[in-house]
């Protein structure tokens, strides 16, 4: 999000995650799941 700021993009994640979603599903991008330490 961050980086498209940086670029002049105002994207909410409501907009970005769907789209991500739905890029996945037609095999464009693969999931890739981590498990984070909480310290």
């Amino acid at each position: 999000m961050d980086e498209l700021r940086r670029h002049g993009y105002s994207i909410s994640a409501g907009t970005l995650y769907p789209i991500l979603h739905s890029l996945e599903a037609k095999g464009y991008l693969k999931i890739k799941e981590l498990v984070a330490e909480v310290l």
